[in-house]
């Protein structure tokens, strides 16, 4: 049988509680009968020291006795014994065991029926024994009447203690209880953007409704971001498929003119759906930490005139002046080539796509610096720039900035370029202002020193 919280709590208060008490009461016990045994013992000898002053041997050798004397008093009994222990005064009582030696001087507990005997000899002067003896019955007696007393104190103490540690218990759940119900409220009802509350305690339960309050947080964020990201997705790749498809019927339809312009067209498109679906593919698994990152020394210069020179054709068909700046050093750093070669070329598209077509010199430029511990590279452009209020959301998956930038793309590319800086322990930093340009800074972390580098060149027109 599986118990509660809330019963277990009770029983583990009950028990404790009883644990405490027993031990306290044995304790206690204990200690009565050791000062109970020690003042019996007390008075055993006290007993056979008197018993010894009210008796004398006359010249005869016979045992006097005096009037006086006290052979019986508070459970103690005196005789008076010879060397061979035969009694001279005096009477053992009915209980007591036959034949236990003399032992003078020494105090000495016996076995008897119903219960053990204290015995204490003494020896006189005149030659013969005195012997103290005592019952420990009314001792035990005692004890076992204070030990039934106890038992029912415990008992009572037992159901007294186990409605309190329920009452307890039942108290000190209350605010669980009460975060239950609202939770089973927000699940049944699958209102997530509802909250527990928070109790006024600064306790272990205000901290577990913090927590499932930033869980909650966590998940409507990532419904709501589900949720987008499906209609994104939607809407992203039902227009290139209804391109496709109408330029399939024009294709069917036209001449062989028309035909080959609908394959050029069909290729176009599926060459953007094609980098659409990779683009997903690849931050869906670095969502859930299965994208790979080969990690080796690179030559970041290296990488980003190769990323230039790839993009210089396209550079000049738009018109852009692609250049990539001289520096006295580039930066070596740990990292994915191949990963840094597609954030590198992303930014370099991007500033190439936005240009500002209303200038007439329109320009590129791509930079590499190192400082301590990080590699910097900065692809800065003077087109049309972002509005400030834009700048936060450029790293959200198909966020575009409606009328400040035009141009295809799959709205993934600098969401890709984040993640591959947080690949490489660092981050973007972005300063842009409308009509003037933007500056997309990439800075990595983990760089291990400088190599030398040749000057920059223009690349394209």
């Amino acid at each position: 049988m599986r118990l509660t919280v809330k019963a277990r709590l009770s029983a583990s208060i009950l028990i404790t509680s009883l644990l405490l008490l027993g031990g306290a009461l044995m304790a206690i016990l204990f200690s009565y009968y050791q000062l109970g045994l020690m003042d019996a013992w007390a008075h055993v000898e006290d007993m056979a020291r008197d018993a010894e002053d009210d008796a004398h041997m006359d010249m005869r050798g016979r045992l006097i006795i005096d009037n006086n004397a006290v052979m019986y008093s508070e459970g103690i009994t005196v005789v008076y014994m010879d060397a061979a222990g035969a009694l001279l005064g005096g009477a053992y009582p009915l209980s007591f065991p036959e034949g236990v030696k003399i032992a003078a001087g020494e105090n000495r507990r016996v076995s008897g029926s119903p219960s053990d005997w204290l015995v204490r000899d003494m020896l006189s002067e005149d030659g013969f024994y005195v012997r103290a003896v005592m019952s420990l019955h009314e001792l035990e007696s005692s004890l076992l009447r204070l030990a039934l007393v106890a038992g029912v104190l415990t008992l009572a103490f037992a159901l007294a203690m186990s409605v309190l540690a329920w009452l307890m218990a039942r108290h000190a759940f209350l605010p669980v209880n009460r975060l239950i119900r609202h939770a089973d409220t927000i699940r049944s009802g699958g209102q997530l953007d509802e909250r527990l509350p928070v109790p006024d305690t600064h306790d272990e339960i205000a901290a577990l409704a913090c927590t499932f309050n930033a869980m909650l947080e966590r998940l409507d964020e990532s419904f709501r971001a589900e949720r987008q990201f499906t209609s994104d997705v939607s809407h992203e790749l039902r227009t290139p498929v209804g391109a496709i498809i109408a330029q399939c019927e024009m294709g069917l339809s036209g001449e062989d003119g028309d035909r080959a312009a609908a394959l050029e067209s069909i290729r176009h498109t599926a060459d953007h759906m094609a980098t659409l679906v990779n683009r997903l593919l690849m931050l869906a698994r670095a969502d859930q930490g299965r994208q790979a990152v080969q990690v080796e020394p690179l030559d970041i210069r290296e990488l980003c005139a190769f990323a230039c020179e790839s993009l210089a054709e396209r550079a000049q068909e738009a018109g852009v002046e692609l250049t990539m700046l001289p520096g006295d050093a580039a930066p070596q750093i740990d990292g994915d080539s191949a990963l840094i070669v597609s954030l590198i070329s992303n930014l370099i598209g991007n500033a190439i796509n936005y240009s500002d077509p209303a200038k007439t010199e329109r320009h590129v430029r791509v930079s590499v610096s190192g400082a301590a511990g990080e590699a910097r590279i900065c692809v800065e452009d003077n087109g049309l720039g972002i509005a400030p209020e834009h700048i936060r959301r450029i790293f959200d998956r198909f966020y575009r900035v409606d009328g400040s930038r035009g141009g295809e793309g799959t709205g993934l590319g600098l969401c890709l370029c984040a993640w591959i800086a947080r690949a490489h322990g660092g981050r973007i930093e972005v300063v842009s202002q409308p009509g003037a340009g933007s500056s997309f800074t990439a800075v990595l972390t983990g760089a291990r020193g400088t190599v030398s580098a040749g000057n920059g060149r223009a690349v394209g027109a």
